[in-house]
């Protein structure tokens, strides 16, 4: 009866209204386009499924102009609850899902382990958060006053524009996020978004799954907690990727001639993207794209000023225009994210705790140089800053919370405000562009309160025109850090070290005990230890085992110890006994995060690697030799790295590779890790960290380029 009387309501449109009741229905409920089913309400109408070993591809399912309310729905195993198209080909959007109650859960019951096992890896073949609770897409999306509670993603929203969320409960499951890609004047305020699964994570703004852009966005009164998985970002702006980056050739009018061809790797219609003028004449502009193919550019409108064949150009996605009004994150690792593009967003009124903060981050995402524009936080509260498990891509261990404007080269952040913020405890402002040339200008740091924290204000040497004017500060050890001031005396420092050929560092771990290893040198460089990191027996005496989740780390962020390895030319060695060679995993790094690296010492299926980046943002040193390396043996590996001349990797004295690298290796603010790099592991996973699994002996960093009879003298010297 209620498939007919659907199917009477779909031939010219109406309601079809469920009194009280349990309605038990076994194939997917298909709606009509004109069609809404309403019930009683939550409480008194209930559609239910029973489980099933086969998931039906949808348990409601609809294409454009249909409607749920008042009713509540039930299923145990399942691909996605409510459907409706997510892309335009046949029609889509005017969907109101109002007063819905789903629970939707397919590991009811008594399951033994490898059926959750069974279950679990099935939806992730629908996405990496598993399948939709709620899955539309299209113009004039409203979803008002639902409890919305699912095993994976919670809301998959595509292209919606004229769009309304509001008084939601949301529950993500198991790796579950929510997904808001390609909005257009989306209304999104008032929700509870919580993790229902000690693996859930965040979700955000994006432009994944092809979309160019997203813009005019209001994202108010909203809750979040309870993110423990993946990166543990409670709202991040994302979208990895980019069409060009390099010169212009000419520009007439709205068109630009490129000096080289766009690529198409990321997609191939960059309509409604952005062309941002990063440096050189223009500096600070974009425009939105019109059409992009081969060389050629075609704008919304033409640049004034107009760029010169000097000025540096970016084709990338264009977020812009975003309201973050007055939400709460709690225990998450950053509450509030721009991770890439971002254009003349407010964030305000916004709280933390326990959550890592907030900041805009300009970056090189994937193939993509994502700068941002006019980045305001205003009127924003650390409540509680000390977190653990937080920062970008959940990347760090414990730590303070921080409303910060950073970027990394070589994009750039033009035009930022952090104004009459508050931080309780544990946390620090940040205006920080890396260190090296400027990368952040034309910020204003003003009428903040920082207190019961180590810092107050840091601002580094990679920004410039920044005003700092009428903060105060209570009980804050040092209450403004000049990055700028402190690297020059760093770089005198560094110097007189260098002046000394033998190791800049070295680390024998024959002094190594539960707090880290010494430095042999005696220049007090000490590897702290980390998580599971242990010491057993080694090539000589003692070697380090950094464990399922350890490393040692050498400096802090923005210290000396960390500055120091900085290095124009450096030869870094270590000796390796790997447990297997599967996978890619870090033995020496100098960086804490998936950022930018001045070099970076690995193993890749048995293969010895090199990686580093140049001053202009790129990985030109990256480098691996051939499988040489093996498993349940010692072995050293040796890497020589000349900036502006190369990379040359040895594996026990002997050269198995070269690269020649023409730019200036670059330099960061993070610290060196042993035993660790930022991806990788056995399945070489970008999102998974990459933890040495094995024993390494005898590290060693010079700052300057060893020969090749000096590596084999090292080779030779301890050579078992």
């Amino acid at each position: 009866p209620l498939r007919r009387a659907i199917a009477a309501a779909g031939e010219k449109g109406g309601v079809v209204r469920l009194g009280r009741g349990r309605y038990l229905l076994t194939e997917t409920l298909e709606l009509p386009p004109g069609v809404a089913l309403e019930g009683e309400g939550p409480a008194l109408t209930a559609l239910l499924w029973p489980d099933r070993p086969d998931p039906l591809p949808a348990q409601v399912r609809g294409t454009h102009h249909f409607a749920l309310r008042n009713l509540s729905l039930y299923c145990s195993n399942y691909q996605h609850v409510v459907a409706g198209a997510t892309t335009p080909e046949a029609g889509w959007g005017d969907v109101t899902i109002e007063n819905v109650r789903i629970r939707a859960n397919p590991y009811h019951g008594h399951l033994k382990p490898e059926e959750v096992d069974t279950r679990f890896r099935a939806s992730l073949r629908l996405s990496t958060g598993g399948g939709d609770t709620v899955r539309v897409g299209g113009p004039r999306v409203v979803i008002r006053n639902c409890d919305l509670y699912g095993a994976g993603r919670v809301l998959f929203l595509s292209g919606v524009s004229d769009g309304v969320v509001t008084g939601n409960r949301l529950t993500n499951g198991r790796w579950g996020w929510y997904c808001l890609s390609g909005s257009n004047r989306l209304i999104f305020t008032d929700n509870q978004i919580r993790g229902g699964d000690l693996m859930s994570t965040g979700g955000g703004l994006n432009c994944l799954y092809g979309y160019t852009n997203s813009q005019n966005v209001l994202y108010a009164g909203n809750s979040l907690a309870d993110m423990h998985g993946w990166d543990r970002e409670a709202m991040t702006s994302d979208a990895g990727g980019g069409a060009y980056f390099g010169k212009a050739e000419r520009c007439e009018g709205a068109t630009v001639a490129l000096a080289e061809p766009i690529s198409a790797a990321r997609k191939d219609n960059w309509a409604g993207a952005a062309l941002f003028v990063v440096e050189g004449r223009g500096r600070g502009q974009f425009r939105e794209v019109l059409a992009a193919s081969g060389r050629t550019v075609t704008l919304a409108q033409p640049f004034d000023p107009v760029p010169d064949t000097g000025s540096q150009l970016s084709l990338t996605m264009l977020q812009r225009r975003y309201l973050l009004i007055d939400n709460r994150f709690s225990d998450a690792g950053i509450g509030i994210q721009l991770y890439g593009t971002a254009v003349e967003h407010v964030i305000d009124g916004n709280t933390t705790a326990r959550a890592g903060g907030m900041h805009g981050q300009a970056r090189r995402y994937t193939t993509g140089i994502q700068p941002e524009i006019g980045i305001q936080f205003l009127n924003c509260t650390v409540e509680e800053g000390l977190s653990y498990r937080y920062d970008a891509n959940n990347t760090a261990l414990s730590g303070p919370s921080r409303i910060g404007l950073h970027a990394f080269a070589p994009a750039r952040l033009m035009g930022g405000v952090i104004r009459d913020c508050v931080i309780k405890s544990h946390g620090q402002l940040e205006v920080k562009g890396g260190g090296g040339e400027p990368l952040i200008e034309n910020v204003v740091v003003e009428g903040n309160h920082v207190a019961e924290s180590e810092l107050g204000l840091v601002v580094d040497g990679g920004a410039r025109l920044v005003t700092v004017r009428g903060n105060r500060f209570t009980r804050v050890g040092r209450e403004v850090l000049n990055l700028a001031d402190l690297e020059k005396e760093w770089r005198a420092r560094q110097a007189a070290l260098l002046a000394d050929p033998g190791p800049l560092a070295r680390w024998s771990f024959e002094q190594a005990g539960g707090g880290g290893a010494e430095d042999d040198t005696g220049r007090g460089l000490t590897a702290r230890r980390s998580g599971t990191a242990a010491f057993e027996p080694g090539l000589r005496g003692q070697a380090l085992r950094p464990g399922e989740s350890g490393w040692l780390e050498v400096g802090t962020e923005s210290s000396f110890e960390a500055a120091v390895f900085n290095l124009a030319t450096v030869t870094v060695s270590a000796w390796i006994r790997p447990d297997r060679l599967d996978g890619r995993y870090g033995i020496v790094s100098k960086r804490s995060a998936n950022q930018a690296a001045p070099f970076i010492l690995s193993m890749q299926n048995g293969q010895p690697g090199f990686e580093a980046t140049d001053a202009a943002g790129k990985w030109s040193y990256n480098l691996q030799g051939p499988k040489s390396l093996v498993a349940e043996a010692w072995q050293q590996v040796t890497a020589v790295a000349v900036g502006g001349q190369g990379v040359t990797l040895y594996v026990n004295g002997q050269e198995v590779a070269r690269k020649n690298a023409a730019a200036p290796i670059a330099a960061t603010v993070l610290p060196l890790r042993i035993g660790w790099d930022a991806w990788g592991g056995a399945r070489s996973d970008p999102g998974q960290a990459a933890i040495f699994p094995g024993l390494i002996d005898e590290v060693c960093i010079w700052g300057r380029a060893l020969s090749a009879a000096e590596v084999a003298a090292e080779y030779a010297r301890l050579k078992p």
